[in-house]
């Protein structure tokens, strides 16, 4: 980036809490690829350069999963918990109309795999939560994008 160390820091530190947000959200994928991928016995990541629906993809020898990794959210500052569980949001951060439609919400089968980064309630970026994505609920006004808002019981446990 062209500049200290001390100059992104001090920017982090002016940030407001949207910026937050997207480096809280970049941080977790870093971890994600750098110290859980890397623990899975068995798999190896093989995730193709470019701008792609999702964060990782990571072969065994039969198959190739394709993750997509998400935070937990969190509402005023602390772990968001909605009828007892923990709230995740699933879209992208860019939106956008493409022949008239919301660009947002993924769809079915852009990913294998939601990956849930639980730092917010558990206070540790290599706490993850994790749901087949075709068991995600899907979006009301189109069946074949995932809803923007998921609770993560639903996701299984993996503390």
């Amino acid at each position: 980036m062209n500049a200290k160390a001390e100059v992104i820091l001090e920017a982090l530190d002016r940030a407001g809490a949207l910026t937050l947000r997207g480096i809280r959200g970049i941080i977790g994928e870093a971890t994600f690829v750098r110290e859980v991928a890397p623990s899975l016995a068995g798999w190896e990541d093989v995730t193709p350069p470019g701008d792609l629906p999702y964060d990782s993809a990571l072969k065994d020898s039969i198959s190739t999963v394709r993750v997509q990794v998400k935070m937990q959210r969190r509402a005023a500052g602390t772990a968001w918990i909605r009828n007892g569980a923990a709230v995740v949001e699933v879209q992208r951060t860019r939106g956008g109309k493409r022949n008239g439609e919301d660009t947002r919400p993924y769809r079915f089968g852009e990913f294998d795999i939601l990956a849930v980064c639980m730092e917010p309630s558990h206070a540790r970026w290599n706490s993850y939560q994790s749901a087949v994505a075709f068991r995600l609920q899907r979006l009301e006004l189109n069946n074949a994008r995932v809803a923007k808002l998921a609770d993560a019981p639903d996701l299984g446990s993996k503390p």
